[in-house]
C-alpha cells in the first residue's frame, strides 16, 4: 500500500512539473516576443518622428537617407508608385504634418510582423491609420505599407511574397491577353525589387513594334498628361493584388478585346487590345485607353 502511495504521490510530482515547466516555457517564449515588439515599436516610432519633422522642415534629402536605411529597395520603388497614384506621400498619407501631429504618434503590433502606425490630424482631428510590414534584415527594417486604397487592412495576402510563375500561352489571342496580363500583374504585386526591368522584359517579348512604340509616347516626359512612371498597359501607376479578380476580357471581333477591372474608388479602366499573329504566335499589337 505504502509503494502504491508512493509511485501516485511521484506520478503526480511530475505531473505538475511537466505542467509548469511547459508554463514556465510558454511565459519566457511570451515575454520574448513582446520585449521584441517593444523593440520594433520604438524603431518605427524613431523613423516616422524623424520622417514627419524633416518634412516640416522641408528636408527632402535628410528623408531620402533615412528612407534607404529603413525601408527594403522593393519598397522604396512601391512607394514611388503609390506616391504617383495617390498624389499624396504614401507614409504618412497627406501632403505635410504638423507638430501636434507628431505628438499624437502611437504603434501598435498587429500580427507575426505587422504593425499599425496611427496619429491625427490637428486641422480635422482625423485619425490615419498606416499599417506597416517589419522585417529583420540585421537591422529593423520596413519592408511593405498598405497603400491609401485598402485603408487598414493588413497581411501578406496583400502581396505575393512568393508568386507562382506564369507561363505565358501565346497561341490564341485570348489566351495571350488572360495569361500575360496574369504575369504582368503578378510582378506588380510580388514587389520585386527590379520591377521595371521584369516589365519590360514581358513587353519586348509579346507586345509588337507598333504597340512597343505607343507605350513608350504615352511615358514621353513631353506629354503633359502623364507623369513619369505611368504604365499604358495598366493605365495607371501602380496595380494592387485585390484588384486582380476584377479583371476580364470581351471580345469585340477581329481578334479585338476589352480589357477591364476595377481600382480603388471604384474607378473602372477599359483598354482595347488588338492582337495579331506573327511567325505563329500572338502578339498585342494595339492598345487603345477609353476614357
Amino acid at each position: 500500500m505504502k509503494t502504491r502511495l508512493a509511485s501516485l504521490l511521484l506520478i503526480a510530482f511530475l505531473i505538475f512539473c511537466m505542467c509548469g515547466g511547459k508554463s514556465a516555457t510558454m511565459g519566457i517564449t511570451q515575454n520574448t516576443k513582446n520585449v521584441e515588439s517593444q523593440k520594433v515599436i520604438l524603431e518605427i516610432k524613431k523613423f516616422y518622428t524623424s520622417y514627419a519633422t524633416h518634412i516640416m522642415e522641408m528636408h527632402d534629402a535628410a528623408n531620402d537617407s533615412i528612407l534607404q536605411v529603413y525601408f527594403t529597395d522593393r519598397l522604396l520603388s512601391k512607394i514611388g508608385r503609390i506616391k504617383l497614384a495617390t498624389q499624396s506621400d504614401p507614409i504618412i498619407r497627406a501632403q505635410d504634418f504638423s507638430k501636434s501631429s507628431i505628438s499624437t504618434l502611437q504603434v501598435k503590433h498587429l500580427n507575426n510582423n505587422w504593425y499599425m502606425v496611427s496619429y491625427t490630424q490637428n486641422f480635422d482631428n482625423k485619425q490615419t491609420q498606416i499599417p506597416i510590414r517589419v522585417i529583420h534584415n540585421k537591422r529593423i527594417m520596413i519592408d511593405y505599407i498598405t497603400p491609401e486604397w485598402n485603408n487598414s487592412l493588413y497581411g501578406d495576402s496583400l502581396f505575393f511574397e512568393k508568386p507562382i510563375p506564369v507561363t505565358i500561352d501565346d497561341s490564341t489571342p485570348l489566351s495571350l491577353l488572360k495569361t500575360f496580363y496574369d504575369a504582368y500583374t503578378v510582378e506588380y504585386c510580388s514587389m520585386p525589387s527590379d520591377l521595371t526591368s521584369r516589365l519590360e522584359t514581358l513587353r519586348k517579348r509579346y507586345l509588337t513594334t507598333n504597340a512597343l512604340t505607343q507605350f513608350k509616347s504615352a511615358i514621353d516626359i513631353n506629354d503633359m498628361n502623364y507623369l513619369s512612371g505611368y504604365d499604358l498597359l495598366i493605365d495607371y501607376y501602380d496595380f494592387d493584388r485585390l484588384w486582380i479578380p476584377s479583371i476580364k476580357f470581351i471580345y469585340l471581333g477581329n481578334n479585338t478585346y476589352q480589357m477591364q477591372y476595377t481600382k480603388w474608388k471604384n474607378n473602372r479602366t477599359t483598354i482595347t487590345l488588338s492582337v495579331i499573329k506573327q511567325d505563329d504566335k500572338y502578339k498585342i499589337n494595339n492598345i487603345k485607353i477609353e476614357k
